[in-house]
């Protein structure tokens, strides 16, 4: 058996064991996000507050990730092969791939500096102008040019579609624009480094500005109730950095010196990174909503009372009380 064969052993064997992982993910992504969306449905007062739209706004792509690229991506993994392999299906794949991951970073970096206005200064969502200016169009952005900037470089780029790699996760990522250096390096940096960035940074800033002006104000920190703010916060912010910073990187040499090796190790490792966020999203989501946490356990609680109801008269009948 010669070194290409077992290569091929190795990434079928590879792919199966990811192809396995990422569908038992996906059931339970899809279901928890299912409730979430039945919940917002049947709750609409929820989405008064700016905080619950944008957390709304935000789950979106990601579940949009789990109905369009993860479907694809197991698709592959079962056969081993592009199916079909076509360069229009392959453009398909990588602009739906590369525009919802970017939308929904650009929109966790909003998100992240909105916080900031809705915490300190929110009697500006008051004024509809404000309100449009400061909370709405930069969502709007957040979403319009993530997918504009792709379809013009994955759509429209010139590309003759012999370079895409029907053996490889989403064909090789073999976009013709990655091989421009300038548009490369702009979309590493600005597209998909920077959101993460912008991300993390202020919602550090926000904690310590929370944190003194409660020491500022010489009142007594409530230290359950930062210590929970403190861990949503970076729990959202860690899972962004943790799932884009590698791609950002590899991403980033790849762009200034093309390597075989990390092309590899990109497609078949760091290409994976990024769907911690889909998988993710809904639980955090669920942490932040307590009335959604009370709204899914309800059922389980009305099913444990009618049980103990049941037991109860079980033993009554079983040992009823004797009368002296």
């Amino acid at each position: 058996m010669n070194a290409t064969n077992i290569f091929d052993d190795y990434q079928a064997s590879l792919n199966h064991g990811t192809f396995f992982l990422l569908l038992s993910l996906l059931i339970q992504a899809i279901v928890l996000y299912v409730l979430i969306f039945a919940f917002t449905i049947g709750h609409r007062s929820i989405l008064r507050t700016p905080q619950n739209q944008s957390l709304f706004i935000l789950l979106i792509p990601n579940f949009l990730q789990l109905l369009f690229s993860l479907p694809q991506t197991l698709h592959y993994l079962r056969l081993n092969f592009v199916s079909p392999a076509t360069p229009a299906y392959c453009t398909f794949w990588t602009f739906s791939n590369f525009s919802l991951n970017a939308i929904s970073e650009f929109l966790m970096a909003t998100i992240s500096v909105q916080r900031h206005m809705l915490i300190f200064n929110s009697t500006v969502m008051r004024v509809r102008r404000q309100r449009i200016l400061l909370f709405n169009l930069p969502l709007l952005f957040a979403i319009i040019y993530p997918t504009t900037f792709d379809f013009a470089v994955v759509v429209l780029y010139p590309c003759d579609g012999t370079l895409w790699n029907y053996t490889s996760n989403a064909c090789g990522l073999m976009n013709c624009f990655f091989f421009n250096p300038i548009l490369s390096m702009y979309n590493w940096i600005f597209n998909v480094g920077m959101p993460a960035v912008v991300n993390f940074t202020s919602d550090a800033i926000l904690f310590i500005r929370v944190l003194m002006q409660k020491l500022h104000a010489h009142q007594r920190l409530p230290w359950k109730q930062q210590r929970r703010m403190a861990v949503h916060l970076f729990t959202m912010s860690g899972l962004y950095v943790i799932s884009w910073i590698p791609v950002v990187v590899i991403g980033t040499i790849q762009s200034i010196q093309y390597s075989s090796a990390l092309a590899i190790i990109r497609r078949n490792y760091i290409t994976y990174f990024p769907s911690l966020v889909w998988f993710s999203l809904p639980w955090i989501a669920v942490g932040l909503l307590p009335e959604l946490r009370a709204w899914m356990l309800k059922p389980l609680k009305r099913r444990t009372a009618v049980v103990s109801a049941g037991a109860a008269s079980v033993l009554q009948n079983t040992y009823p009380l004797q009368v002296a």
